[in-house]
């Protein structure tokens, strides 16, 4: 059992064996009394305490003991000499080779700095001249802020101005250009430091007390710009939310909560997506705050409110964080619940639509004047009868009345076909659907759905949904429009001319197929989702909420409106002149050879291709325009 003292080094306490107190009393006399004949004795001394005391600190820390003993003392005089050795290892020193380094540490230099000393200190750890090390720090951030208006290199130095240490102590300084830290060199260092100019020092303070008016004004103007970010996001978010509430699922304008049983894979988000979306978003903000808060704080009281280690953890959390965000965004489930019916074949296998047409494809045809090769797709007439048995019944009406228009309340799953009869198919149903030709308007209705529900009801009721598979054969030239709701998938496997058509999809529905028409209307919100091959001479695309277009085709004007969370994929649609308009946080791919009006606001995205001759750009808040 050993008795032990509590000594105060550079303000900090330490515990401390008897016998080892000792042994670092007597050789901290023995350093005064080779110091007695200099002027800046105490300073030295005080320097010499400062190192000690970092020295303690961090084999404390190594060897998770709480008492320094006498190992650790005979280690700080061994690394720092017996001044009785002074004379002798100058003289050694000297006869060193030149390029003999020791551990460099890199600290923000103070002194020299004339913001925040990072490019001073980052100088003096390469051993570079700071002038260069200054000129190519600013060259770098101005051709980034000419050229791509970047400013993430503003950040860098911001974060490292807040995590960095600085070179407070002459130990310090020493280790920054990786000299020996003895006391030989802490002398010199503090009469060196004695020798400077006092206006030298008075300048550098005035340039200090600017370095943080700066400071406090640039963390000002990035704190306005992250509130404008986040008003921008809260509207653009209450905007997707507004077209998903005109899709009937009790959001936006209805005011309904979003239950936590929400089935976001009808609209092709995995849930998973939502979760990391959320924390990521909220993590991405509350990390540079607190990081920015304890540096102010920091900077304010002259006391280090947090760690190194404590900002780096935030930092890694924020990098984490994007990383999350960006994946989310970009990853697609490709599987839409609401498209998954079940079939039930006489072997008893159950397989999806998507299993059974999985190598189906449909390739429109017509005049030479308008021709279209579409892809293949995920869904198509589906023949129940061979090689599946057809347990509940086949629907076939040859008697239907002329019509032009088509409504559909699903889930439906309607393929159009080119004839001059008109023949309706239903192959696949739980009940009975509705089939019905009223003031010249054919409704198809799934009747295994009340049809007073919203979306979001009979998703949340119905979790097994069985769609109505129908097949329509029909003069597809007298159809001019065609309405969907509630989860309707329309294929058009041949080609649909028309001198006039409209179309309007909402709640999750989706078209795929071939259009020709002189003038073509298309409405989607909530979730719908289009892939259309279009050849028209003028064109009008309407998308709200989380709606996709993913368009092919030539026409001669195109307008479009983007709105919410909107996408739109269209630079394959060649038009001669165009016009969109993008708000919320929309996005949008478009093409243009003649004339481009383009009109974007919030955190929306257009980007453009062609060569148009007349071009006109206006955007506002966060949001941004760029050629391809």
């Amino acid at each position: 059992m050993k008795q032990t003292l509590t000594v105060n080094l550079n303000g900090i306490a330490f515990h401390i064996d008897q016998d080892a107190y000792q042994k670092l009393n007597d050789y901290l006399t023995q350093v005064r009394a080779h110091l007695n004949v200099n002027d800046d004795k105490d300073e030295i001394i005080a320097d010499i305490e400062a190192r000690i005391g970092e020295v303690f600190t961090e084999k404390l820390r190594q060897k998770r003991q709480e008492v320094v003993n006498m190992e650790m003392v005979q280690e700080i005089i061994d690394m720092l000499g017996q001044p009785t050795d002074y004379s002798d290892e100058a003289s050694e020193e000297q006869a060193e080779p030149e390029n003999k380094k020791h551990k460099k540490r890199f600290y923000r230099d103070e002194e020299n700095g004339m913001i925040g000393g990072v490019a001073a200190g980052l100088a003096a750890y390469l051993g570079w001249d700071m002038v260069w090390v200054r000129l190519g720090m600013a060259l770098f951030c101005g051709l980034l802020l000419f050229f791509s208006f970047q400013v993430w290199p503003i950040f860098i130095y911001l974060l490292v101005w807040l995590i960095a240490p600085a070179a407070k102590s002459t130990a310090q300084k020493l280790e920054m250009r990786g000299e020996k830290v003895t006391i030989d060199n802490i002398a010199s260092q503090v009469e060196k430091n004695t020798e400077e100019n006092k206006a030298a020092k008075t300048i550098s303070k005035v340039a200090g007390v600017i370095a943080k008016i700066i400071f406090f004004c640039i963390i000002g103007f990035f704190g306005l710009i992250g509130l404008i970010v986040l008003f921008t996001v809260g509207i653009a978010l209450l905007a997707t939310l507004f077209g998903l509430g005109s899709a009937g699922m009790g959001l936006g304008i209805a005011g309904m909560a979003l239950p936590f049983e929400w089935n976001w894979a009808a609209f092709g988000v995995a849930p998973w997506q939502i979760t990391v979306i959320t924390v990521s978003g909220i993590l991405l903000v509350i990390c540079p705050i607190i990081i920015i808060i304890g540096g102010l704080i920091s900077l304010i009281s002259k006391r280090k409110w947090t760690s190194k280690s404590f900002n780096i953890s935030f930092l890694v959390v924020w990098f984490i964080a994007l990383s999350a965000l960006t994946f989310s965004c970009f990853y697609s489930s490709g599987i839409r619940e609401v498209g998954k019916q079940i079939l039930k074949g006489s072997d008893n296998i159950e397989e999806t639509i998507e299993e059974i047409i999985e190598d189906s494809c449909y390739t429109p045809t017509g005049n030479a004047n308008c021709t279209a090769n579409i892809t293949p797709v995920s869904f198509g007439q589906v023949n129940c009868a061979d090689p599946y048995k057809n347990t509940e019944g086949q629907i076939i009406k040859t008697d239907l009345p002329a019509f032009n228009h088509i409504r559909l309340k699903g889930p439906i799953q309607l393929t159009l076909q080119q004839n001059q009869n008109r023949i309706v198919t239903v192959s696949h149903y739980d009940k009975e659907p509705i089939i019905t030709v009223k003031n010249g308007t054919l409704y198809i209705e799934n009747t295994s759905v009340d049809q007073d529900e919203s979306l979001f009801q009979w998703l949340k009721s119905n979790k097994d949904i069985k769609a109505v598979v129908v097949t329509l054969s029909t003069d597809l030239h007298q159809i001019d429009r065609i309405e969907a709701s509630k989860a309707s998938d329309i294929l058009i496997a041949d080609t649909l001319y028309s001198p006039q058509l409209y179309m309007e999809l909402n709640g999750a529905s989706q078209l795929k197929g071939a259009i020709c028409a002189e003038l073509f209307k298309i409405e989607a919100s909530g979730a719908s989702n289009i892939e259309s091959y279009i050849e028209a001479n003028e064109v009008d695309f309407e998308v709200s909420g989380v709606s996709n277009m993913n368009l092919k085709g030539k026409a001669g004007k195109v307008n479009y409106e983007a709105s919410g969370a909107s996408n739109i994929s269209a630079k394959n649609l060649h038009a001669n002149a165009c016009t969109i308009e993008c708000s919320g946080a929309s996005a949008a791919e478009i093409y243009a050879s003649e004339s481009l009006d383009i009109d974007v606001s919030g955190m929306s995205h257009v980007s453009y291709s062609g060569q148009p001759k007349q071009l006109n750009e206006n955007s506002s808040g966060m949001s941004v325009i760029e050629r391809e």
